[in-house]
């Protein structure tokens, strides 16, 4: 996966404007331009409560777009019909000042819930865009809150005959995500010429093994947002099916670099733990263990201590709803089987402590003896800064 010397796709502009939304003297507004109108897919939180940028995204499914603008500082989320129209007006701001038609505009936000967003602060910045930033990272940089690095990825799909057509995404988060569809934000962009139903059908497919395999704490966020554009501008349609199925790969492998992007960079995290549930009787019995397990604040804080406490993983399988039995169940820690058929195997505490300090990726596999399905997902440890980051967001 491309994250270095990202290319932007044909037709596309990506801009970073200093706004003061929260604080003085960094980028907080990015902009994607296009060129040409594009076709939109997006995905959203399932939260019931749900921002205002979500509301408008939504509302603005099927329709062109041109542009789309994202803040930090504000989610613009639990302000009230107020806030509905501030978002309307922001893109209708960028809207005006770029010379496209009324509607074509998306407003994504993220940072405190409750607080309004600063109109007057916009239109100042969105008056002289000429001083703004370019490029990919000055984009990436302008979304993050309390991201420590930018989230970046990109792939190149070349096809019969020397066409290429290129996709590049974005992403911000790192706490606040357990999503049901999509990480807190995130904005993909390619110059496939491609039918909106068709992009649609593939966001959609993608999600389940990328943005919905991944958490943090456990929490769903009130903007989970996922938008993906696409402009045509290389002149390169999808003639058959194997080309189909090659951008369908490439937009997943965006998708998926994303939402690893987003638990690596966990609040607080040292570890990335991949957490395999196979053997389960049916799909929904694999979820449940897994997403149980990632979620559990006792696995999540052992392995921040590299204690290799297996009796935790066996206990969440035990309430987590999915049919287990103790004696058909199999544990194992990389690649070492600890715990097998109702009792665990002797293994060296010492030796497994100090290889789970040593890493920064951990595997576990939980096979339950059941059946044929299984499930992946991702998550971090819980540590003292996690705490620390959170306890202290909005003081």
């Amino acid at each position: 996966m491309e994250t270095n010397n990202i290319e932007i796709p044909q037709g596309f502009r990506l801009l970073a404007l200093e706004g003061g939304i929260k604080y003085a003297g960094r980028k907080d507004i990015g902009l994607i331009i296009s060129t040409r109108p594009c076709s939109y897919a997006g995905a959203f939180t399932t939260n019931r409560v749900q921002a205002a940028p979500v509301r408008l995204c939504r509302e603005r499914l099927g329709h062109n777009i041109h542009a789309v603008i994202v803040n930090s500082g504000s989610a613009n989320a639990c302000t009230g019909e107020e806030g509905y129209r501030d978002a309307v007006t922001i893109t209708r701001l960028l809207e005006k000042g770029f010379g496209f038609p009324k509607g074509s505009a998306l407003s994504l936000s993220t940072g405190v819930i409750g607080v309004p967003l600063p109109v007057e602060k916009f239109e100042t910045a969105l008056a002289d865009t000429s001083r703004a930033e370019t490029g990919a990272e000055a984009f990436a940089r302008a979304i993050m809150t309390t991201d420590t690095v930018p989230k970046m990825a990109a792939k190149k799909v070349v096809l019969p005959g020397g066409r290429e057509v290129r996709i590049t995404g974005f992403a911000k988060g790192a706490g606040m995500i357990s999503p049901n569809m999509a990480t807190m934000l995130a904005c993909i962009i390619t110059d496939v010429d491609i039918p909106v139903k068709k992009l649609q059908k593939y966001l959609l497919e993608g999600l389940e093994d990328s943005f919905n395999a991944v958490t943090v704490d456990g929490d769903m966020s009130t903007n989970d947002s996922l938008v993906v554009l696409a402009n045509g501008a290389s002149q390169t349609a999808l003639q058959d099916k194997e080309e189909r199925r090659a951008f369908k790969k490439a937009l997943f492998e965006v998708m998926e670099s994303l939402a690893l992007q987003v638990v690596k960079d966990g609040e607080g995290a040292t570890k990335c733990i991949e957490i395999f549930v196979d053997q389960a009787k049916t799909r929904r019995d694999a979820e449940l263990a897994a997403r149980a397990i990632a979620n559990s604040l006792l696995v999540k804080t052992a392995f921040f201590g590299n204690d290799p406490n297996w009796g935790r993983v066996i206990d969440v399988a035990g309430y987590s709803g999915a049919d287990v039995r103790e004696s058909r169940m199999e544990l194992f820690y990389h690649d070492r089987v600890i715990f097998s058929r109702g009792k665990p195997l002797p293994f060296d505490k010492k030796e497994l402590a100090a290889k789970l300090a040593a890493a920064r990726d951990i595997k576990i596999r939980l096979s339950l003896g059941e059946g044929k399905h299984s499930r992946r997902l991702y998550t971090t440890d819980l540590s003292y800064d996690y705490v620390k980051i959170n306890a202290e967001y909005t003081t």
